[in-house]
């Protein structure tokens, strides 16, 4: 049983002020702060909007990271972290779609996905990571998936250790346009 109660809400922008923020080139801000009371003791908290999105994000790449680091430093499965442009991938299910065609005609099987929308640090262009777990592959079939890569509209590397890359994301600003997601995962993180 919880013993936080819900006290309400305060709008921390007022009006229109908000900036419409169309191409998610721009961090995304608190816009609501939520006040809690605690119905013991009285004591009242209070978060913002953008902390629960976060706090939400971490939480995935705990999940993920619990499921699958064993499974990586055993060698049992295949991690491949991709880059991929948001002008060539309107939207992460863009890019899926087309992947999971590619995997499926050379009979690998998908455990599970994360994606994660970011701005470069550098150029300062839009793109997605993509944190693929696969069934374990090896260097032939990583270079026969990815043999075309002048022509490839993304980048892909083999990933050994997820907890460097985990933490990198961890870090990063949630960047996404009004209303749209700014990470997401597979429904279920399955095991070989």
């Amino acid at each position: 049983m919880s013993i936080y109660k819900f006290r309400g809400a305060l709008s921390l922008i007022e009006g229109e002020s908000l900036f419409n923020n169309k191409w998610g080139d721009i961090p995304r801000v608190a816009t609501k702060r939520y006040f809690f009371v605690n119905t013991i003791t009285e004591e009242t908290f209070s978060v913002t909007d953008l902390h629960l999105q976060k706090q939400r994000r971490n939480r995935v790449l705990q999940k993920m990271r619990e499921t699958y680091s064993r499974l990586i430093c055993a060698k049992k499965i295949s991690t491949i972290i991709i880059v991929a442009p948001v002008k060539q991938y309107k939207k992460p299910a863009d890019f899926l779609k087309e992947f999971k065609k590619k995997l499926i005609r050379n009979n690998i099987f998908l455990l599970g996905y994360y994606w994660q929308r970011d701005i470069g640090d550098v150029e300062f262009e839009c793109h997605y990571h993509f944190i693929i777990f696969l069934k374990k592959i090896d260097g032939v079939v990583f270079n026969k998936l990815f043999k075309n890569k002048k022509d490839a509209k993304y980048e892909a590397e083999f990933c050994d250790s997820l907890s460097n890359f985990k933490g990198y994301l961890k870090k990063k600003e949630l960047y996404a346009p009004e209303k749209k997601r700014s990470y997401g995962c597979s429904r279920v993180f399955k095991k070989p």
